[in-house]
């Protein structure tokens, strides 16, 4: 096969599956995590692309902090504000886009779940960040998050280790 009919089958049969409903995927259990991964590494030697490009777990942290922005500036249907809730104790500017967490201590079962993850990857975004207004703007800084040369790079790494 030539490159481009590598690239266009990887993408057709592998990239697209994984791709579509990507929130869904990112709360399947570490050990589906694990295999979409190594199916990924897979596909990227398979089609002779560098191994350091995006990952399908920063994909999926990409899409759900977009529906976050979304959810936060009112682009998302209402139900999707029951899952966010802004912190309320909050006074400064600084602090005051920050989303209520659940405690740790207090949440035994669901910590793999939209309502205890996302309050958190939305904390660690930087306030710039958050205050955008226009989505196209946020899925540019978004895109770049991340990546080995975005300024916030150690916060991303950092998040996704713990």
């Amino acid at each position: 096969m030539t490159p481009f009919a590598k690239k266009i089958a990887a993408h057709s049969y592998i990239n697209s599956n994984f791709s579509y409903c990507p929130l869904v995927w990112h709360f399947c259990s570490a050990k589906s995590k694990n295999k979409i991964e190594k199916i990924g590494e897979k596909t990227k030697k398979f089609c002779d692309i560098e191994l350091d490009s995006v990952t399908f777990e920063k994909k999926r942290l990409r899409v759900l902090a977009i529906e976050i922005f979304k959810t936060m500036n009112d682009l998302n249907p209402p139900y999707m504000k029951d899952f966010f809730k802004k912190s309320t104790n909050r006074t400064s500017q600084r602090l005051g886009n920050n989303l209520k967490c659940r405690d740790k201590w207090h949440t035994l079962y669901g910590k793999n779940s939209l309502c205890y993850l996302g309050p958190i990857l939305w904390n660690s975004l930087p306030v710039f960040a958050k205050q955008m207004k226009s989505l196209s703007e946020f899925k540019d800084f978004i895109n770049n998050w991340g990546n080995p040369g975005c300024v916030h790079y150690n916060k991303f790494i950092n998040y996704i280790n713990s």
